[in-house]
């Protein structure tokens, strides 16, 4: 008999459990759906385009102009409809215009630099006839320097000015041709090869070569 009702019972229990089940998928369902519109309506508090153009406005006033212009891409992407973007849009402008600006600004007063230093040089190393940098990483890097073949006073000249410490060498050279001079009182001679590079050799033969920088 209670196997009999055991039966009777089972399909009234497996129902049961059943409906459940699909209360509980209803319910994550609803669960999820208002999780979901929750998270809209918060990203819209924190993300939305008025907050976004208002922290543009204090970026700009700040002077972050980084900042501007990765908050007006967030805008373009999310809110490219909204009122607020053209607004955002002008702000993004003028932030480039300023930009741009600066960076001509910084180029012109390199130019006036690299003009000025060109102009001292030429004072000081009168007809010159080449500039060359020597750029060594083996034990001869205490000779890194920059080299210079000059005519002054009639003479010619090769200035070595060092970089470890600012000082300059000074010999006196004989021309022998337009790509060699002798230096005088010694058995070194410089060349210029045919790539324009300085060449430095003794009586030994070869010893190291300076990068053409004029041209």
């Amino acid at each position: 008999m209670k196997k009999l009702l055991l039966l009777l019972c089972l399909p009234m229990i497996f129902s049961n459990c059943s409906n459940e089940n699909e209360e509980l998928k209803s319910l994550n369902l609803t669960l999820n759906n208002e999780v979901e519109k929750l998270s809209l309506e918060l990203d819209e508090c924190i993300n939305g385009p008025d907050k976004i153009l208002g922290k543009i406005r204090i970026a700009k006033e700040e002077n972050n102009y980084n900042e501007v212009k990765s908050l007006f891409n967030d805008i373009r992407i999310k809110h490219r409809e909204s009122l607020e973007f053209i607004d955002a849009k002008k702000i993004f402008d003028e932030v480039v215009s300023i930009e741009n600006k600066e960076l001509e600004r910084i180029k012109k007063e390199k130019e006036l630099e690299e003009k000025r230093l060109r102009k001292a040089e030429s004072l000081k190393y009168p007809n010159m006839l080449g500039r060359w940098e020597l750029k060594e990483s083996n034990y001869l890097k205490i000779l890194n320097s920059t080299v210079r073949i000059y005519k002054k006073g009639g003479n010619y000249y090769r200035s070595m000015l060092l970089e470890k410490d600012g000082s300059e060498s000074i010999l006196k050279l004989k021309k022998r041709s337009d790509k060699r001079y002798d230096v005088i009182g010694k058995s070194d001679y410089l060349k210029i090869n045919s790539n324009s590079d300085l060449e430095f050799w003794d009586k030994e033969g070869y010893l190291l070569t300076c990068k053409n920088l004029l041209n």
